[in-house]
């Protein structure tokens, strides 16, 4: 299984600002650098892991409540593909079905680390 592709979206930041540039270039720097700094603000949270990267990503973005466009705001705040994250939301489901197919189930036992 496997989605493919990054859920990350590519931003680019300017090498150099420059007064010259129009408004518009200069609005979508700004959401660049606002993108990295989010990114770089989770990225020391779960440490310098990529797969613990996109598993933070992943549970923030499933823990928001679908109304209301929270999830896609915290697409546009992290710059990622909505469609990317509905994909490792299908994996992750089609993981929890064959591993409760394979006789692992949940219990008070295999709960007990959640929060930790």
């Amino acid at each position: 299984m496997s989605v493919g592709r990054s859920p990350f979206l590519r931003i680019v930041l300017p090498r150099n600002v420059s007064n010259d540039v129009d408004d518009d270039v200069n609005k979508e720097d700004l959401k660049n650098q606002m993108i990295s700094d989010e990114r770089k603000k989770l990225f020391e949270t779960v440490g310098k892991s990529d797969l613990a990267l996109l598993a933070a990503v992943y549970m923030k973005w499933d823990s928001t409540k679908s109304g209301g466009g929270d999830k896609r705001r915290i697409c546009d705040r992290l710059g990622l593909a909505p469609n990317g994250m509905r994909d490792m939301k299908q994996m992750v489901s089609q993981l929890d079905d064959s591993l409760y197919t394979a006789g692992f189930s949940n219990t008070v036992e295999s709960e007990k680390n959640i929060s930790s």
